[in-house]
């Protein structure tokens, strides 16, 4: 399941902390471009890659989740992007 993001969120969250682009992809472990490409939302982004969005910007994934999941797949899809960060 790929979730569809909003890019004007995660922008508007990491604007409010104070972090530029390179500052948040550096600290989410993705590149530059890929920061560009999901605020402005020219591609989907794995539920992985949101997960460790929302936990630098420290908001909760539903707020950075257009059409959000039930609470139960989200700790699921939690749960699974946890376990591949650490592999």
């Amino acid at each position: 399941m790929r979730p569809k993001q909003n890019g004007a969120a995660i922008r508007d969250f990491r604007r409010k902390a104070g972090l530029k682009r390179r500052d948040l992809a550096e600290r989410a472990g993705i590149t530059y471009p890929h920061v560009a490409n999901i605020e402005n939302e020219h591609k989907d982004v794995s539920f992985e890659v949101l997960y460790r969005l929302a936990t630098v910007l420290t908001v909760d994934i539903r707020s950075v989740l257009r059409n959000p999941p039930a609470l139960g797949e989200i700790a699921a899809l939690a749960c699974t992007a946890e376990r591949e960060q650490a592999s």
